[in-house]
């Protein structure tokens, strides 16, 4: 077992362990001692979009890449500025969830349907 340096995602206590190949929290009261784990195996490194209808009304709701929160970059997030200044949009505003990924070479939003 080894002790692993940071805090757990669920709890903040710094008591995270690896073993077995799986990290793990064993602090008192944890809700969740695999999260750490769970994050690190769903660290999808694209934005996530899900456009939801409500009939007349439709919302959207974003999960960010988690390098965003590393580095600070979610306060600059350049796929909101996308979305707010309508440079990029979802495939033609249908209902659901879709990876979205910038493309450098040709500098445009790739929407990938899920």
């Amino acid at each position: 077992m080894l002790v692993v340096r940071g805090n757990c995602p669920a709890c903040g206590q710094s008591e995270i362990y690896y073993w077995d190949g799986l990290l793990r929290c064993e602090g008192k009261g944890c809700p969740n001692p695999d999260a750490a784990q769970l994050i690190l195996n769903n660290a999808d490194p694209s934005h996530i979009f899900a456009l939801h209808d409500l009939g007349r009304r439709a919302y959207h709701t974003i999960q960010h890449p988690l390098l965003e929160r590393v580095d600070g970059s979610l306060f600059n997030c350049q796929f909101i500025k996308a979305l707010r200044y309508s440079i990029t949009e979802p495939p033609g505003f249908t209902p659901g969830k879709y990876r979205v990924t910038f493309d450098g070479e040709a500098f445009a939003w790739r929407w990938e349907s899920l």
